[in-house]
């Protein structure tokens, strides 16, 4: 099973912990309104990612983090100022989600998100370099999962 796969299932594994852990732990306190609405501009910034690339590739981006070399990279809608808006949004939706919860360990696990996509991110993007020669300059002007801030 290749490495790429491996991130797959364990983002799926980690999808399944944070559902188990909304629904072990008991809610109260959060902070219901910020956080829904964090979870609402999460999934605008995941369908911006995917419309922008569907409409400059007119095709689905890879569930898998290899590039398609059939595809060209997509610089431009959201992809301008980061470069891994899916990503982005599953961080802050899970961010918001923990947040209208109001428990702390759903909470902790949107850290583990974060380490976890910003490894995956990592691998995906040191592929993405030997595809797109551009690549490493788009690094240099667009954050990783926000914008201007490259070192998560």
């Amino acid at each position: 099973m290749s490495r790429a796969v491996l991130f797959v299932l364990l983002q799926f594994v980690l999808f399944g912990v944070f559902a188990v852990l909304l629904i072990a732990f008991p809610v109260g306190g959060g902070l219901v309104l910020p956080g829904f609405l964090i979870v609402i501009a999460a999934f605008a910034v995941i369908m911006f990612g995917i419309l922008e690339h569907m409409r400059r590739n007119a095709a689905l981006p890879n569930i898998t983090p290899t590039p398609n070399q059939n595809v060209g990279l997509v610089e431009t809608g959201v992809y301008k100022w980061i470069r891994h808006p899916i990503y982005t949004g599953v961080i802050f939706g899970a961010f918001g989600a923990a947040l209208a919860h109001g428990h702390i360990v759903p909470l902790l696990m949107t850290v583990v998100f974060i380490v976890f996509f910003g490894q995956k991110a990592r691998f995906e993007e040191a592929m993405l370099r030997t595809v797109y020669p551009q690549y490493a300059e788009y690094m240099t002007r667009t954050g990783r999962f926000v914008p201007g801030i490259n070192f998560i």
